[in-house]
């Protein structure tokens, strides 16, 4: 892991007060594992997403 921030197109669409849906377009997003980090109300959540081409 580089630990590198990357800023791409990730939309959160609220489908009702305590979830959503996240889209993430990773047409130009080089294989690897990223970390995506949510922050909201003071709470952070973290994930990991695998893109494998």
């Amino acid at each position: 892991m580089q630990g590198k921030k990357i800023n791409n197109n990730i939309v959160i669409e609220p489908t009702n007060d305590n979830s959503g849906m996240l889209t993430w377009d990773t047409s130009d997003i080089n294989s690897g594992i990223y970390i995506i980090q949510i922050l909201m109300g003071g709470e952070s959540l973290s994930f990991p997403i695998i893109i494998n081409r």
